[in-house]
C-alpha cells in the first residue's frame, strides 16, 4: 500500500508534498505561511530531516490538517513516542 493510500482512523494519510500540492502551494508559499524556512520544508519533504514538534504543528496548521494526517509527521511522532518499536 502506498503512503498516500494508507489510512489512519477515518482520515487519509498523505505525504507533506501531497498535501501541499493538493492545495496548490509552492514550497516557498507554504514555508512563508507556516513561518518556517523553505530549506527546512524541502529537507522534510525529501526525508533529509526529521521534523521537530513545533515545525509539525506550524506546517499542519498552515495546511489545515492534523499532524497525524501527514505521513512524515505520523512517522516522526511514532519515533518520538516509542510506538512501533520492538
Amino acid at each position: 500500500m502506498a503512503v498516500g493510500d494508507s489510512k489512519l482512523g477515518d482520515c487519509r494519510v498523505r505525504t507533506l508534498r501531497e498535501w501541499r500540492v493538493a492545495q496548490l502551494m509552492s514550497t516557498r508559499v507554504l514555508a512563508d505561511v507556516a513561518q518556517v524556512s523553505n530549506k527546512t520544508l524541502i529537507d522534510i519533504e525529501l526525508g533529509r530531516r526529521r521534523p521537530h514538534y513545533g515545525t509539525m504543528s506550524k506546517l499542519s496548521a498552515a495546511l489545515g490538517v492534523k499532524p497525524e494526517e501527514i505521513a512524515e509527521f505520523a512517522a516522526a511522532m511514532e519515533e518520538l513516542t516509542g510506538k512501533g518499536t520492538a
